[in-house]
């Protein structure tokens, strides 16, 4: 009688270690909301690595709307060479990827998923001819880095990078 009960305490505290582990888990995981008044903030003109030089940067912050319900606002920088980046704002973080399957679905370019591994992001990618890029989805965004005249196996590790790095400022000033 007395290991059944020493049994049955350890599986109630088990179970309550499992459920507030849980629990955690679930509340880290909530979902974050960018702001599109902070795009600004992002900084987006002073990535090391990317731009070529930073005086000949366009950074008269003119949206590209991804097609979809929610759209909140965006910007693009490029650069002379035809360098971009490019980040737009949504409601939620499934406007998001809705508006980014739909322009998958809606477009010549073929952008193909990548693969989770190494990423909290769901992310896509496209090795066009002359223009490969990449796409995070953080939170509400959808962030694009494009370069322009060399090969995606060229041009990965710079892209994969610069769009880390601007999750990682879209996610400290989401709230």
């Amino acid at each position: 009688m007395n290991n059944k009960r020493i049994y049955m305490k350890k599986t109630f505290y088990f179970i309550v270690i499992l459920l507030f582990s849980c629990q955690c888990e679930i509340f880290d995981q909530a979902e974050k909301f960018f702001d599109p008044q902070d795009l600004v903030l992002l900084d987006l003109a002073d990535i090391n690595g990317f731009w070529q030089n930073v005086e000949e940067i366009d950074t008269t912050f003119r949206g590209r709307e991804l097609e979809g319900q929610g759209y909140l606002g965006g910007i693009t920088l490029s650069d002379e060479d035809n360098n971009e980046i490019c980040i737009t704002v949504y409601s939620n973080q499934d406007s998001a990827i809705n508006a980014m399957e739909f322009r998958i679905a809606n477009v010549s370019t073929i952008i193909t998923e990548g693969s989770s591994k190494g990423f909290d992001n769901k992310w896509w990618y496209s090795g066009g001819a002359s223009r490969p890029a990449v796409y995070f989805n953080q939170w509400n965004t959808i962030i694009e880095v494009i370069m322009s005249d060399v090969a995606y196996s060229e041009a990965e590790t710079t892209l994969i990078k610069t769009a880390k790095i601007i999750s990682k400022r879209v996610d400290k000033l989401s709230s």
